[in-house]
């Protein structure tokens, strides 16, 4: 089996099936998420942070917090700190982080309630930190 081209959070983080996620995992402990994610057919030709905000289309509320443009497997990414909630629900702190390559989209995201963002930050630092392209799977040429 390839080598997964991406850091693992830890062992309070359990895998999880997640549909149109490539690879994501849950901790209970903190009630968070991190998702890895690409796409690489007809996302048009927008900026990052053009790609960044179609990632609020489930949230009512969206509000970021920072944004910068940072490096990502060499490749020039936007890294992006959102506070949000789904229909008034509890609030979200998510920090998500997007690049391009080879006409591939890729977003990284972790998600988490605002009380526990900090705590599982460090975690989704050390799967963003080896994180290579593409993610776990063969490359088409």
């Amino acid at each position: 089996a390839e080598a997964p081209s991406y850091g693992l959070p830890g062992a309070a983080w359990a895998p999880l099936k997640q549909k149109g996620t490539q690879v994501a995992w849950f901790n209970e402990g903190l009630d968070a998420a991190i998702l890895l994610d690409s796409q690489c057919e007809s996302h048009g030709d927008s900026t990052l942070e053009q790609f960044t905000d179609h990632l609020r289309i489930d949230f009512r509320q969206w509000e970021v917090k920072s944004q910068e443009s940072v490096m990502l497997a060499g490749r020039d990414a936007v890294r992006t700190v959102v506070l949000a909630s789904i229909d008034g629900g509890p609030q979200s702190q998510l920090e998500l982080y997007v690049t391009k390559k080879n006409g591939c989209l890729f977003d990284l995201e972790y998600i988490a309630p605002p009380g526990n963002f900090e705590r599982g930050r460090a975690d989704f630092a050390r799967v963003v930190a080896a994180f290579e392209f593409p993610i776990g799977s063969p490359s088409k040429g």
